[in-house]
């Protein structure tokens, strides 16, 4: 916006993140992951990898399930779990594309208060979305959500502040470029990621999309325009 011609240096800026509930993101207990996955029918072993949300022009499900095909070259007991709303057939008639089987994904749908339950069973977080220029101010439900859950994420550049906001607190990885080589290089540093604590991702991530902070926030700038 400070590049745009008709920017007013005097005239003042707020940014406020996409806000979570934390108190229904609540953190991922290892209790809590092994319900979930039992919900699910998923075994306690195997490697779940979900993505969370919609499907469409911004969300590049192409890229991710290539990269979820590198994936199992290392993984092969991986699980890629979908919980969306987005038409089931839109991923399945993917999947031969890739060398996948249906038996290699999971696709649910799942009301708000079972998001965080079945979000529960991921070992990573993965939502890669088009870095295109009205992407820039972009901000992400989901980030702020999967994170309040302390689960780490892979995501990509190019998008508002997701990169910045990842490495700062430490919560995963950033892809830059979509191509096998990028991908496997990722994939080389998943032990990383499963290692990562989930209090501390969590508490990384509370300062910038606790919903209470956010709540502040507006309230200040509403004041600041129109006074007590």
């Amino acid at each position: 916006m400070m590049k745009w011609y008709s920017y007013n240096s005097h005239v003042p800026i707020t940014v406020i993140p996409c806000c979570t509930d934390m108190q229904l993101f609540s953190i991922t207990s290892l209790e809590e992951k092994e319900k979930a996955r039992n919900l699910l029918g998923l075994s306690q072993n195997n490697l779940i990898i979900s993505y969370l949300g919609s499907l469409g022009a911004w969300y590049m499900l192409n890229e991710m399930l290539a990269f979820f095909k590198i994936l199992k070259k290392s993984y092969s007991d991986a699980i890629f779990l979908f919980i969306t709303h987005s038409d089931p057939e839109e991923i399945v008639k993917k999947l031969e594309k890739f060398a996948l089987s249906r038996n290699d994904v999971m696709i649910i749908k799942a009301s708000r208060k079972e998001v965080p339950v079945f979000t529960k069973a991921s070992d990573v977080n993965i939502s890669f979305i088009q870095p295109v220029y009205s992407k820039i101010s972009s901000s992400p439900t989901k980030l702020g959500e999967v994170l309040a859950l302390g689960i780490p994420v892979i995501s990509n550049s190019g998008v508002g502040d997701v990169a910045e906001i990842i490495k700062n607190i430490n919560a995963g990885l950033i892809i830059e470029k979509f191509n096998d080589d990028e991908y496997k290089k990722i994939i080389e540093e998943i032990p990383k990621l499963l290692s990562m604590s989930p209090f501390d991702i969590r508490k990384g991530s509370e300062p910038i999309f606790n919903l209470e902070y956010g709540i502040v926030r507006y309230a200040s700038s509403y004041k600041e325009i129109f006074g007590n």
